[in-house]
């Protein structure tokens, strides 16, 4: 057919470079039945290759039932008798007492054997279920007199007011009034019901210390000091409360010093009067009665408290009720894992092998579901921890020797951890190995450090040794991890810089004990060891905070990658000597960031070596001068839709931020960042607090601005390789001195413009999950200008967390476009060049920046600089901004974001929740005031909607777009009219206003999470072609390969006559994959080629074309799998062809992330290029040795989509590989085709 000349132009409003992709992630599934969509905060990438196998061995000794969890303390009495009477009151030497329990003075009295000096096992009668020992209530004495017993500052078990208690996963909240001993029904205790009414606790205080002999233990009275000295002491300052059924009663109890020090000793009387040690200690008290309507110091009103009190009480107050809450919260986020559990004294019911290498991420869910329930229902506890036997038994499970069980390791690359827990020294037999004996060399045989050593230098698998090393961690082959947790006790080794191993270092082969070392504390030295021995990590934790806490810890072990999943950024269209392409990676063993820039050589070869690396030099720029870190607060917030963020300031803590200036961050932003503040010492006044926080806050801020002398473990925050953040899929965007306009403009105003900015520094702008959308200068690297969004910053505490698990910040990639604005109110539009940006799976906001002149950013000009946040508090169908704002000009002659409202709009735990229904949202450029909001009524509260990136059209050539497309989650391809000058006109063009159509549904409701692409139609036949595939990566379903639906490419003809029904799947020409195979010409083995259908298109019948993503055939036999392919990115249109990359999730079990095939089809019918499209063999040229091929696999893990550059007469095909650099494939340029075949991009 003769195609005829096209005689009008349209231009296609998307983004700011015509070279450079969208690279919008797939997102959000649309799960089968009623489900919320919850975004993932950690790459799924990284869960790439084979599932860990992580094996739990939890301690169910005796000791586990105890109710007591203390370091080495002192007994009561040895603070009211000086040395010489110690005798006298049978203190004996005056040695501490151990960890562990809690010893108490008793007078003789009471039913524990008729000591003066008790240790105590159980805090109630209903404690003694399993392993003897005395109780509080049978000599209750030693409470009375000893207040510490009642204190979560002593005794971590303890109810601890700071802390909400919930039940166990699927248990029922307890009664205050009618408490259970035990939770686990047809236990003895289950029945034991204790009204928890007189219920004591107490807050210390921490106003007075002692000097201590040389047993390091107070010497009676007159060894008493001022000032807090970290240690929980009789005489310290406290709140004891007392919760009623109708009230709680709070004393606080104050201890005079000069009182303490004057007396000699405390006499029986005194001890006993009431208060206790009134005169002695010269107590004075003052009581605050809480009754209801009235909340507590710590914000619960009496029912809550008690509740409280229940749930601790019920759930959490034995050592093995912390563990049972702890491992079941870990069993709840370790989906993506193959779990092993047992305990240590076991049998054949208590062993969970891990589930099938194959099993579905359900059946996962399921597998650990049934593993927390077995042990939540587990009652039985023995007499005995044998320690070496049980790490003995966890590395003959992954060798294939325990029993009749099958090793589970099923790939060559697969990591084997064992986590093992436990309150005690190891008490059991040796190993049964006689391979197990000195195997560190340190001269001490058969310790736990040697059964560690062993499975780790041990192959445990006759597979490739294919297993990914780390930096600590070299070993390839398939061998076991140890990490350690003692619960509750403590060794002689000190970790004094944070890195987790003891001060000064030692190696395998060194003592890890002193000589004097009682048994625990060897025992405890020696778990460190074993966690050292084989490449893991020890961890000493005392309550259910700080064991998730190192649970969490070994997750990030466990999960740690490095890589990059984004696609490239150029400084030029075409590939020639000088232009700088930008790699944006991340790496999470501690979740850092890189941008590198590559400078192209004579022949367009890409540098081995980057010119500048970002991270570098801004570890060595200033953290408080040089560069301009910005925020936003609320500013004039008028009733007419303007974002409440809409006020610039510069990011710095308030002088006082109570009162604080407009031009700084509100109080309560203040408080947000101050939320992590450790606690006061002792009592303070309301003054004395705030000054606390302000020097926290300020410390804070500082170390987000770069500042690092808080970070380590002697420090406040977390320790960071560098202060870049990481960057997962935040795309680069280059910004030179060139036109950015999105279209041709020859207006006299913008090209006076154009000539302001000619020596403008060429610019870098990038999102990192540091919380940061970075502006880097494109020569030198080194950072302008930073803008942390206001609504992210109530999380940001958590980056400084030393405990912090990967969250998303800035996560979207900006768009960038000069437009011609109003600065203020009434004034005159002028051109600048404005920043938008998304977070992505940061959050649910979008902001704009005016980023004209970088020469002049600086904190000064924040309010110039910022111009507006849009966020959920704005509208609450704004969802996690997936969508990438666009920048353009309207009918009306307003510029304007346009953007959808992304997705997860209700995501569970939101505070603020959207309908659930797909929206776009147009917002005035120049002060984000919301134009027009159009809803497509598609989606609702239990099927979640939302609408990926618009891609906006001019067709009638007067500057201004008219028209937008917009796919959404469940499916739909969305068009809107705009070519009304009055927003309220605007609308789907579909349908009815009560009933919008969408313009086509995909097949099977395949989600639409990236922006199409838009062409005229190929044969001149009016209406516009629209370029688009389907599919999802965000939610941990995602990740699943063998449960995803079929996705397909499309190109959808909408002929633009005002249509009122719905393209039908039947109108469609259906292409195929034909075959996937390795290439059979000689001269371009080693790549996996794809061969496509070219069926031809009969315009008369048809409306467009679709192809699915699953090969008919792999290396010559039948196939159904579609591998979990999807499309990751918007199309591109180059000279009658069009261009897909698509992706595969860990498409080998041994990849760490998955593999990218890059696709090239006939833009009129989706088929097979009836000629060489791909240079497979290198020489430059496109001929019959390459092959007629439609696909290509990119190499290296290539995940972000490729970026066509101009090579001479043809195209180079340019992506970031997950390891590799830049991967380059040379692509066949078509002949130029008479007419216009796409609308240009803006510029």
């Amino acid at each position: 057919m003769n195609k005829k000349p096209l005689d009008w132009r349209c231009f296609v409003y998307r983004r700011a470079s015509a070279a450079l992709l969208v690279f919008i992630v797939s997102v959000v599934s649309r799960l089968a039945g009623a489900q919320d969509l919850t975004i993932n905060q950690s790459p799924l990438v990284l869960g790439g290759g084979a599932r860990p196998n992580v094996f739990l061995m939890i301690d169910n000794s005796e000791s586990m039932d105890r109710s007591f969890q203390t370091d080495e303390h002192s007994v009561a009495s040895l603070y009211w008798v000086p040395v010489s009477k110690r005798s006298d009151w049978g203190v004996g030497g005056g040695k501490p007492s151990p960890p562990g329990l809690m010893a108490g003075y008793t007078f003789n009295t009471g039913s524990c054997g008729g000591r003066r000096i008790t240790t105590f096992v159980h805090m109630f009668d209903s404690d003694n279920r399993s392993q003897g020992g005395c109780s509080i209530e049978r000599a209750p004495i030693a409470a009375q007199i000893d207040w510490r017993f009642y204190s979560a500052g002593q005794n971590y078990l303890y109810y601890d007011p700071n802390i909400d208690y919930e039940p166990w996963k699927d248990y029922p909240a307890a009664s205050f009034f009618a408490a259970r001993a035990n939770p686990i029904a047809g236990t003895s205790g289950y029945s034991k019901l204790r009204n928890l009414s007189g219920f004591l606790y107490a807050q210390w205080q921490d106003t007075l210390g002692f000097k201590a002999d040389e047993n390091g233990q107070p010497t009676g009275p007159s060894s008493v000091t001022m000032g807090g000295n970290g240690v929980v002491d009789l005489w310290d300052d406290h709140i004891l409360y007392r919760t009623d059924d109708s009230q709680i009663v709070a004393t606080q109890i104050l201890n005079d010093f000069d009182t303490i020090i004057a007396a000699e000793e405390c006499v029986r009387a005194e001890i006993l009067a009431n208060p206790p040690y009134q005169d002695c200690f010269g107590v004075t008290s003052e009581v605050e009665i809480i009754t209801d309507g009235a909340r507590d110091d710590y914000g619960r009103t009496i029912e809550e408290t008690q509740q409280n009190i229940a749930n601790w009480y019920q759930y959490h107050r034995r050592r093995i009720y912390t563990m049972k809450s702890a491992i079941s919260w870990f069993l709840d986020q370790s989906d993506n894992y193959q779990i092993i559990f047992d305990v240590l004294n076991t049998n054949s019911k208590r062993f969970y092998p891990a589930p099938p290498a194959d099993a579905s991420l359900e059946e996962r869910v399921a597998h650990n579901s049934q593993i927390r329930k077995a042990f939540l229902t587990d009652n039985a506890l023995v007499r005995s921890t044998p320690l070496r036997r049980s790490l003995e038994r966890m590395g003959d499970y992954y060798l294939g020797k325990l029993g009749r069980h099958s090793s589970p390791i099923s790939s060559a690359c697969q990591q084997n951890f064992s986590l093992l827990f436990t309150d005690g020294r190891g008490n059991g037999k040796p190993p049964r190995s006689r391979f197990i004996t000195d195997n560190d060399g340190d001269g001490a045989l058969n310790r736990l450090a040697d059964v560690a050593r062993h499975f780790y230098v041990r192959d445990l698998s006759e597979l490739e040794n294919r297993v990914p090393p780390s930096s600590f961690n070299p070993n390839t082959h398939q061998h076991m991890v140890t990490f350690t947790v003692s619960f509750g006790q403590t060794g002689d080794l000190v970790d004094t810089n944070g890195d987790g191993w003891p001060n000064p270092p030692l190696a395998e082969s060194d003592p890890w004990r002193f000589p004097d070392s009682n048994a625990i504390a060897e025992a405890m030295d020696d778990l460190w060891h074993a966690a050292y021995n084989s490449r893991g990590a020890y961890v000493s934790a005392r309550n259910r905070r700080e064991l998730i806490e190192g649970i969490e810890r070994f997750m990030v072990v466990i999960g740690q990658g490095a890589g990059s999943v984004v696609p490239l950024a150029s400084s030029s269209t075409s590939l020639r000597e000088g232009v700088l392409l930008f790699r944006a990676s991340f790496d999470s063993e501690a979740w850092s960031g890189e941008l590198d820039a590559y400078e192209l050589g004579t022949a367009g070869t890409v540098s081995a070596t980057s010119k500048w690396r970002a991270s570098q030099v801004l570890n060595g720029q200033n953290y408080n001068s040089g560069r301009a870190l910005l925020t936003a607060r609320p500013g004039i917030n008028e009733t007419d839709h303007v974002p409440y963020y809409n006020r610039g300031i510069a990011l710095r803590f308030p002088e006082n931020f109570r009162s604080p200036q407009p031009s700084e961050l509100t109080e309560q932003a203040a408080l947000s960042l101050v939320r992590d503040a450790p606690p006061a010492a002792g009592a303070e006044s309301e003054s004395e607090r705030d000054e606390r926080y302000a020097e926290f806050g300020k410390k804070m801020v500082d170390y987000l601005r770069g500042k690092r002398d808080e970070e380590g473990e002697e420090g406040l925050f977390r320790a960071r390789a560098h202060l870049l953040g990481d960057i997962v899929n935040s795309k680069a965007r280059y910004v030179d001195n060139g036109p950015n306009s999105g279209a041709v403009n020859t207006k006299t105003s913008y090209i006076e413009f154009l000539s302001t900015i000619k020596d403008r520094e060429p610019m870098v702008y990038v999102g990192s999950n540091g919380g940061f959308l970075h502006g880097f200068s494109a020569l030198t690297g080194r950072e302008l200008i930073a803008y942390m969004p206001a609504s992210l910053i109530k999380k940001v505490p958590d980056l400084a967390s030393k405990t912090y698990s990967h969250r998303f910040y800035v996560d979207g990639s900006p768009t960038v476009v000069d437009s011609e604005i109003a600065l203020s109110p009434g004034s005159l539009p002028q051109w600048r060049t404005v920043l938008a940006s998304g977070l992505g799976a940061g959050g649910r906001a979008i902001f704009a920046l005016d980023i004209t002149k970088p020469g002049e950013f600086s904190e000064d000009a924040a309010e110039q600089t910022v111009l507006w946040e849009f966020s959920e508090r704005d509208d609450a169908d704004m969802g996690y901004s997936y969508s990438a704002p666009q920048i353009v000009k309207l009918e009306s002659g307003q510029w304007a974001a346009v953007f959808g409202n992304g997705f997860a709009s209700r995501e569970p735990g939101a505070e603020i929740k959207g309908s659930g229904e797909a929206v776009l949202f147009i917002l005035d450029l120049a002060t984000g005031k919301l134009l027009r909001k159009i809803s497509t009524e598609e989606g609702e509260a239990d099927q979640p909607n939302g609408m990926a990136t618009p891609v906006l059209i001019d067709t009638d050539s007067n500057g201004a777009v008219d028209t937008a497309y917009a796919g959404d989650l469940h499916g739909n391809l969305w068009k809107f009219d705009l070519s009304a000058s009055a927003p309220s006109a605007w609308r789907i063009e579909q349908g009815s206003t009560t009933r919008p159509l969408p313009l086509f549904v995909t097949q099977d409701e395949q989600p639409i999470s990236s922006q199409p692409t838009v062409a005229q139609h190929p044969e001149g036949l009016g209406g516009v072609m629209l370029y688009f595939g389907t599919g999802k990566y965000v939610e941990l379903v995602d990740s699943e390969i063998d449960t995803q639906k079929t996705q397909a490419l499309y190109g959808i003809w909408d002929k633009d006559v005002g249509e009122s029904s719905v393209i039908a799947q039947t109108s469609l020409l259906s292409q195929d994959i034909l075959t996937q195979e390795m290439s059979r010409l000689r001269a371009s083995e080693g790549h996996i080629v794809r061969t496509v259908s070219n069926r031809p298109i009969d315009w008369s019948r048809h409306r467009g074309w679709r192809l699915p993503l699953l090969p008919k055939t792999i290396e010559g036999h039948a196939n159904s799998s579609n591998f979990g392919e999807r499309q990751i990115s918007a199309p591109q249109l180059r000279q009658g062809r069009v261009f897909f990359s698509t992706f595969q999730p860990h498409s080998d079990s041994c990849g760490s992330v998955g593999r990218s095939f890059l696709m090239q089809l006939d833009y009129s019918n989706g088929g097979q290029p009836q000629e060489p499209t791909f240079d497979l063999n290198g020489d430059g040229e496109f001929t019959d040795e390459d092959g007629l091929v439609a696909g290509v696999a990119q190499g290296g893990g290539a995940l972000g989509a490729a970026i066509l550059l101009r090579s001479g007469e043809d195209l180079s095909a340019l992506a970031s590989g997950w390891e590799e650099g830049v991967l380059q494939t040379p692509v066949k340029s078509r002949p130029t085709l008479f007419g216009r075949q796409s609308w240009r991009q803006l510029e």
